[in-house]
């Protein structure tokens, strides 16, 4: 079963849509974020975006490709006794200095991170802990967002 309602919205920089009234344009970045439950209560929390066109415009493409490549840098990075926040932090230097690559950001990307100046583009962080419900490890000291 679905973990959570479904977010599938053009309007991803809305944290937790749930309007879905906005009719799809082939200039649209189509978000869904989807979650699946296993029948003994685990669940998942996936989101992707999409451009409704089926293909980026070439201000989307360059800031796909800053998020790809923060997603790759941490894959590659986790391993056992790798922290959380290390993880965390490695994605946020990466969007920072893909940002002022982009000349959207100006700085040092260490430096922006250290101001969270990072966060007006990237709020919810790298993402959050999971186990028998979407967000059951709150209670727990899950401060990811």
């Amino acid at each position: 079963t679905c973990a959570y309602n479904s977010i599938v919205t053009v309007h991803g920089e809305v944290l937790h849509n749930d309007r879905y009234h906005h009719p799809l344009r082939s200039s649209d970045l189509l978000l869904a974020d989807v979650g699946a439950e296993t029948p003994d209560g685990w669940a998942s929390d996936i989101t992707r975006t999409w451009p409704v066109g089926n293909r980026f415009s070439s201000t989307q493409r360059d800031l796909y490709e800053v998020v790809l490549a923060a997603h790759d840098r941490c894959i590659a990075a986790v391993r056992p006794n790798v922290e959380y926040r290390d993880i965390h932090l490695l994605a946020c230097e990466t969007i920072a200095q893909g940002l002022v690559d982009l000349g959207i950001l100006r700085g040092r990307a260490d430096d922006l991170v250290e101001q969270d100046a990072h966060a007006l583009f990237f709020p919810h962080g790298v993402g959050h802990l999971i186990g028998l419900d979407v967000h059951d490890m709150e209670d727990l000291g899950d401060r990811a967002g």
